[in-house]
């Protein structure tokens, strides 16, 4: 899973493709364009709990700033947040109106997870994307356009205020 992220001032600690695998991180890849402009796209990739490595993937170089972050963990056992299914493309969206990184256990769907952040005008708003087959069984949907999933841990980090100036989740200019 990956937080796409703009605007990091500096990345400090290179490494190649072979060796990000070596260290056991799991990457995934997904392109996106995100304006006319030709900006530069960063991934966040995630180790474990306390360690964040932030990719920028350019070339098919993998160019990696390891970030040491303390973070306040919680976890709950339902989450609420409005959803679409995209059948077409087999894609569950999950839009979480907070911002707050949701992490589900991938072995419940049984695919991995595609996470991503972008600006609303006015909140952001967290797409989880949950690539699934035809027949798996989704969590209890309910009415009013909300989906809960009530048989599922959900771990929730939120992130301190002092990570701000390091990144910038909003994509603020």
């Amino acid at each position: 899973m990956y937080i796409k992220v703009r605007n990091i001032d500096k990345i400090i600690n290179h490494f190649r493709i072979e060796e990000i695998f070596k260290m056991n991180t799991k990457i995934y890849y997904r392109k996106y364009f995100l304006s006319s402009k030709n900006q530069t796209e960063y991934i966040f990739l995630y180790k474990n709990i306390s360690e964040i490595y932030l990719a920028e993937f350019l070339n098919n170089t993998i160019l990696i700033q390891k970030i040491e972050v303390k973070i306040v963990f919680e976890e709950i056992n339902q989450v609420r947040s409005t959803y679409n299914i995209d059948k077409e493309s087999r894609t569950l969206v999950l839009y979480s109106m907070k911002d707050i990184e949701i992490e589900i256990l991938e072995k419940y769907f049984k695919k991995k997870i595609i996470f991503f952040s972008k600006q609303n005008t006015t909140q952001n708003i967290f797409y989880i994307f949950i690539e699934f087959e035809d027949n798996i069984d989704f969590p209890k949907i309910l009415n009013q356009g909300y989906i809960y999933i009530d048989t599922l841990r959900i771990k929730i980090y939120y992130f301190l205020d002092y990570l701000d100036h390091i990144i910038d989740i909003n994509d603020r200019k």
